[in-house]
């Protein structure tokens, strides 16, 4: 028999909105994302971001969107706003020795029409990624 279908909240990309990048599968779980997609302006030709790096108190530059799963909402919301500013090497650090927190950051990659996924505990119970055609 097919398995039953999970809850899962679909990930779409960052450049192309209408192409999804997988599903996360939520069980007892939150989900939190982070990003500046919708909430930026644009100065100089250059696009800036909402979320601030208190470490230089400029706009964070090298992610697209931080999504955590976590026990509760609050951990999730707090978390993909703290890896987004983190950035993925940091990430890495905080999620090696908590299994129960899962972080996916999208960033951009060497060509600039397509992205990079950096993801952190996750495995088949948390994540589905598309599958093209």
């Amino acid at each position: 028999a097919a398995p039953l279908p999970r809850p899962g909240r679909s990930a779409a990309s960052p450049l192309r909105p209408e192409e999804r990048l997988g599903e996360f599968l939520l069980v007892n779980q939150a989900l939190g994302t982070s990003g500046s997609g919708t909430q930026s302006f644009e100065h100089d030709g250059r696009r800036y971001g909402h979320l601030l790096d208190p470490r230089t108190g400029r706009p964070v530059e090298g992610v697209f969107t931080a999504t955590v799963l976590a026990p509760t909402a609050a951990e999730a919301d707090a978390l993909s706003t703290a890896f987004y500013i983190m950035g993925p090497e940091q990430t890495a650090e905080y999620c090696a020795s908590r299994p129960e927190i899962a972080a996916m950051l999208v960033c951009p990659a060497d060509a600039e029409s397509d992205v990079r996924l950096h993801a952190f505990n996750f495995d088949e119970t948390r994540w589905r990624p598309a599958v093209d055609g």
